[in-house]
């Protein structure tokens, strides 16, 4: 059953990606497809997650299921957007130092260009809006503002 699930899965995945489903329709009826198949006991998921780890909205169904790698890492596409959770799944042994000092920068730029963006919502050149321009500086001091 594992194997034919990742050839119906694989088809319906080529046939969206070919006829330019937006990332939306492909995260829900993808989404759907990936909750029946593990329903049924699709125990092979993360081989087809493995071939469209390119496609952000592809990956992101596959993590609303919970299915990951084996490294229980998941596409760097679906951390992107959110450092916090990249942090998160590199909670265990087989995380090198470089890729967690990677991680951490990350998510201080990503706090940085929120307070940042926080900052833009105070008018003139108050004492609070040159805090949080510090703050976002001190969180991120190569960033550009």
């Amino acid at each position: 059953m594992s194997w034919s699930a990742n050839r119906f899965f694989n088809l319906v995945t080529r046939a969206l990606i070919d006829i330019e489903a937006s990332d939306q329709t492909k995260r829900v009826v993808l989404g759907r497809l990936i909750g029946e198949l593990k329903d049924i006991g699709w125990d092979t998921a993360h081989a087809s997650l493995a071939d469209f780890l390119n496609d952000p909205a592809i990956v992101a169904a596959f993590s609303d299921h919970d299915v990951h790698l084996y490294d229980r890492r998941r596409c760097q596409a679906v951390h992107a957007k959110s450092p916090h959770g990249r942090l998160l799944a590199m909670r265990h042994d087989e995380v090198s130092e470089d890729e967690m000092t990677a991680a951490i920068e990350a998510y201080a730029e990503h706090l940085a260009e929120r307070i940042h963006a926080a900052g833009d919502q105070v008018r003139g050149p108050t004492a609070c809006s040159q805090i949080v321009n510090c703050a976002a500086d001190v969180a991120a001091p190569e960033a550009q503002w």
